[in-house]
């Protein structure tokens, strides 16, 4: 995972690009939402469309805040941001 400073809010990149295993890559998501303070920005960056979903709908059911999906060619770029402890 990369962290880093963007507009003054901190952001972690979570890359599950081709990762398949025994946990869904979708859970190293979730993972580090939960580790990280309020007020983060994570980026989620993911080549299977179906996980674009799937995080969203997370992200509303944990009543965390998606910033914006962007598509890029063969990957999704998903950025949410954590607005209450979890």
């Amino acid at each position: 995972m990369n962290h880093f400073e963007r507009h003054n809010e901190s952001v972690v990149i979570v890359d599950i690009r081709g990762v398949s295993c025994c946990m869904p890559p979708v859970g190293e998501f979730i993972i580090e939402m939960r580790q990280q303070p309020k007020d983060t920005v994570i980026e989620l960056l993911t080549d299977k469309k179906e996980e674009v979903e799937e995080i969203k709908d997370w992200i509303e059911r944990v009543h965390q805040k998606t910033l914006s999906v962007i598509e890029e060619t063969g990957y999704w770029r998903i950025f949410a941001k954590k607005v209450t402890d979890m």
